[in-house]
């Protein structure tokens, strides 16, 4: 799986075992046909093994415990798809990965959230805090822990998460797209690859992989921004050398002193007229680790461009910025 937008990581404090239910996370495994949270399951088909729940279980935390013994070394991340609430399997968690985060299930206190639908299209705003860290969605201003919210989608068409021949692939526009609605509205974006028979990545993945490494690297990074600038004030302007033609800035907090910025507005000062003023050209809530925003006038001709924070947390003076970005029309769009 390929992850882009990774946010910083922070480790709220919570109970040794957790007490919380899942809002939406439902698990089920077809070999064994068992499932976490959901209602009772048909009878065994062919080809099925009717095992009993703690023996699914025990299955569960004997294979983790010999991938991780096995092969070792530190994961980032854990996702049990669809979540779990096997507490032996959460000790282990606790005992091999201590530093991993836990997506969909009970092993805190190292959390991340679901948001969206698969679809790779996170709903804005997006917040970087919630009120109770396993529960997915678009979480909170006012949360108490820090949750980064993950958006998980295919690089296949039709929700395909796993390879057959004759697959077919989302077009590069449509992954795009995607970046934009999940990384650019404070998400971490995980596209789902499909390993073929033989275990490889296939050529025509690599190629769309690559094309669209492309794209993030020469529309999105820092080096591609025109000028760019941080430091904590409710407002940073970008005066630039010349007139330049520009259409979106990348805005990002550094999240060490907290997500502090509630509304924001981007102003640019367009070219010619006599004595020309700022005009705005976009707005938003939430900003947390990374905000991609176009203007809504589309390109513009402008000389500086500003970012003013509107509302801020209640109780903070000023905003953190650590990177407000300018950039012009990219080719690769």
């Amino acid at each position: 799986m390929f992850t882009a937008g990774k946010q910083p990581t922070r480790k709220p404090t919570l109970p040794a075992t957790p007490t919380h239910t899942h809002t939406h996370c439902r698990n089920y495994n077809y070999l064994f046909n068992k499932g976490n949270g959901r209602p009772p399951l048909p009878p065994a088909a062919p080809g099925q093994l009717n095992i009993s729940e703690a023996d699914y279980y025990a299955v569960m935390t004997a294979t983790l415990a010999e991938v991780w013994g096995r092969y070792k070394g530190e994961i980032f991340e854990i996702w049990f798809d669809g979540g779990e609430s096997n507490q032996p399997l959460n000790d282990i968690i606790h005992e091999m990965q201590p530093t991993a985060i836990v997506t969909c299930g009970d092993a805190g206190p190292n959390y991340a959230r679901l948001v969206g639908s698969e679809s790779g299209y996170s709903p804005y705003p997006v917040w970087s805090t919630n009120t109770r860290p396993i529960d997915s969605g678009s979480g909170s201003p006012t949360g108490a822990f820090f949750v980064p919210a993950e958006a998980d989608t295919p690089i296949a068409t039709r929700d395909g998460w796993f390879w057959k021949p004759q697959q077919s692939y989302r077009p590069l526009s449509e992954l795009k797209a995607v970046y934009r609605n999940t990384v650019g509205t404070n998400s971490v974006l995980e596209l789902g690859v499909l390993p073929d028979s033989t275990g490889s990545i296939p050529a025509d993945q690599v190629a769309l992989l690559q094309a669209f490494g492309d794209y993030v690297r020469g529309c999105h990074s820092p080096a591609a921004a025109v000028a760019a600038t941080s430091g904590r004030a409710n407002a940073l302007t970008i005066v630039l050398n010349a007139t330049t033609t520009l259409d979106r800035v990348i805005l990002q907090e550094d999240l060490t002193l907290g997500e502090l910025v509630w509304a924001f507005t981007v102003e640019v000062k367009p070219e010619g007229g006599y004595s020309p003023a700022f005009v705005p050209v976009a707005e938003g809530t939430a900003v947390g680790h990374k905000r991609i925003l176009y203007f809504a006038s589309g390109p513009i001709s402008a000389s500086e461009v500003r970012v003013t924070a509107t509302a801020l947390y209640p109780g903070a003076a000023t905003a953190n910025w650590r990177n407000f970005a300018v950039y012009s029309p990219c080719a690769l769009e």
